[in-house]
Parts: structure tokens; C-alpha cells; sequence
């Protein structure tokens, strides 16, 4: 299966936590034209918004929480423009500060939780350049880290994010 067929499979919910702060290889068009004023944030999406819209109707909730570093880099500065536009879309998303997620010693980096029965551990080279996923069997750690990591997190577009 494809990742997007979990994902579309959901039935309550899904999970997305990003660790990474660059994903430029795998946006390297969209973020080059960001970078150049040339990206309309509201277009870019369409397909992703559109699978949202499909999944609230039928009750499935979206959450994800976007870890920071700070001084942010100019793709975590990107990517948080866009997640304001997926927000608008119903997209549930926090952000957690570098400095407090490594608090909590959270051993986990990039993935998605659907159910909260399927782990989906995802796999990035070098800048971010997707390589797949695979699916973890130990689903607690995830359930436990999403709780966590919700429960500590800001809902984007508060204070948190001065330089946006």
C-alpha cells in the first residue's frame, strides 16, 4: 500500500509529527518559487485540501504537530505558511518549540499515526528527500509521543511564530 492509501483509509483519525526542519528535496520546485515571491500558498495544496475536505466529512479528525528550531530556517518558514493555509482548511496543527520537545526526549522523528493503530515511521535522506515509510508494529510509543507532543504544542498562528 501507498502512503496515501493509509491515509485516505483512515476511519478516526491521523497523526502527522514533522522533526525534520528541511524537506527541500523533496518541494524543491515549490520552494524555489516561494523563495522568488512566485507561489500562491492557496493553490499549491488543492489536492491535499481536497482529501481533508473528503475526510472531515466523513468524521476523520487531522492533527499534526510541526517541531521548531530556532532561528528558523527559510523552509520551516515555507512549510509554516502553508500549514496556516491547511489549517484554514480544517487541518488541526501545533507547533513545539526545539527547546521543549527536547524536554521530553521524545525518540521518535517524522511520522503519521492512523487510528491510532497504524505507525507509519517515515524515511528522509539527504535535505529531506523523501525515501518511503514503513510501518512500526509498536503503535504504543506513537500513541504515547502524539499525546504528548498535542498536549504541549501551540496552535499555529499564536504568538509562537513572531518571524511569520
Amino acid at each position: 500500500m501507498e502512503l496515501m492509501d493509509y491515509l485516505n483509509g483512515a476511519q478516526h483519525s491521523i497523526f502527522r509529527f514533522e522533526y525534520l526542519q528541511d524537506f527541500s528535496a523533496t518541494d524543491r520546485d515549490e520552494f524555489a518559487k516561494w523563495q522568488n515571491h512566485e507561489l500562491d500558498i492557496a493553490q499549491l495544496g488543492k489536492g491535499w485540501w481536497n482529501d481533508l475536505r473528503v475526510l472531515h466529512k466523513r468524521g476523520v479528525v487531522t492533527q499534526r504537530v510541526r517541531r521548531v528550531v530556532r532561528p528558523m530556517n527559510d523552509y520551516t518558514k515555507f512549510e509554516l505558511e502553508i500549514h496556516k493555509e491547511s489549517a484554514r482548511h480544517g487541518d488541526k496543527i501545533k507547533i513545539i518549540d526545539d527547546d521543549l520537545f527536547q524536554v521530553f526526549n521524545v525518540n521518535l522523528r517524522d511520522f503519521w499515526l492512523v487510528d491510532d493503530k497504524t505507525a507509519l515511521k517515515m524515511n528522509y535522506g539527504d535535505a529531506g528527500r523523501y525515501e518511503g515509510f514503513s510501518i512500526d508494529e509498536d503503535v504504543e510509543k506513537y500513541v504515547k509521543a502524539k499525546e504528548l507532543l498535542w498536549r504541549h504544542s501551540l496552535p499555529i498562528g499564536e504568538k509562537f511564530i513572531p518571524e511569520i
